[in-house]
This record gives C-alpha cells, structure tokens and sequence, in this order.
C-alpha cells in the first residue's frame, strides 16, 4: 500500500509539474504575443508619424516656395511702380535730383530684401528646429521600442534558465 501511496504521489507531482510547465508556456506565448502586439502598433505610430511629418515638410515647401513666388511678383510691381514713378521724377527734377533719388530707392529695396531675406532664413531654422524636436521625439520611441525587445530577450532567457532547471 505504501508503494502505491507513493506511486500515486509520483505520479500527482508529474501531473503538477507538467500543468505548471503548460501554464509557463502558455504565459511566455501571451507575453510575447503582448509584446508583438505592442511592436506592431509603435510601428504603425512610428509610420503615421513619418507620413505625417513627410506631409508637414511637403506643405512647409510649397508655402515657402508660394511665399518666394509672391515676393517675386510684389518685387516686380513694385519695381514698374518704381519705374513709372522715376519717369515722372525726372520730367519734374534736375538731373542732380534724379540721381539723388535713384540712390535712396536702390537702398531702400536693398535693405527691404535683406530684411525679406532674414525673415526666410529665420522661418527655415524654427522649421528645421521643428524637425530636429521631431527626430528626437522619433529616436526616443524607437530606444523605447529597443527596451522592450531587450526586456523580451532577458525574460526568454529566464524562461529557458526556469526551463533549464526544472528539466534537472
């Protein structure tokens, strides 16, 4: 009786361990289904992100290059405005006066380009600073991305350890 008893018992401890190793499994696959579940809707972030931000330098571009179009048109109707102007100026000035004013009109658009000119450039930079917050907001997701797979790697390797050593 004893040996049955025992036999009973031996056989009651195989059951166990092997209900606890299928739990283990079991609980390993849902992790890791957890975990490409969760890689698979970062790369979708990841991907909107990037058409997204691919959408915003598009529509950036084709802003600037309207606003440069723009400029270009004000510069020439403002330069025959200037022209018909300085014809008009020189039926009424001497000829010291034109040259006068010819050089006041020159500096005036020189300075008014510099000044169109810095105003560009400050709009690129605060856009490429948009980009550079961007890249980083990106690179900080996927070193997040990174630290779930290590943290997936190190519990595999535990699992296999468990594994290991209930196996002995």
């Amino acid at each position: 009786e004893d040996v049955w008893m025992q036999k009973v018992a031996e056989v009651r401890e195989g059951e166990r361990q092997q209900a606890r190793r299928k739990e283990e499994r079991e609980e390993k696959a849902e992790e890791e289904r957890r975990v490409r579940e969760k890689e698979k809707v970062e790369e979708e972030k990841r991907v909107k992100e990037e058409e997204r931000i691919k959408e915003d330098r598009k529509m950036r571009e084709e802003e600037i290059a309207e606003k440069a179009r723009k400029m270009r048109e004000d510069e020439k109707k403002e330069e025959e405005r200037k022209v018909r102007d300085e014809e008009k100026a020189e039926k009424e000035r001497t000829a010291q006066e034109r040259i006068a004013e010819a050089r006041r009109e020159e500096e005036m658009r020189l300075q008014k380009k510099e000044e169109e000119d810095a105003m560009l450039k400050k709009e690129e930079e605060e856009e490429e600073e948009q980009l550079r917050k961007r890249d980083c907001m990106r690179a900080e997701e996927e070193e997040g991305i990174q630290r779930v797979r290590e943290t997936s790697t190190r519990l595999e390797a535990a699992q296999r350890e468990k594994g290991k050593k209930v196996a002995q």
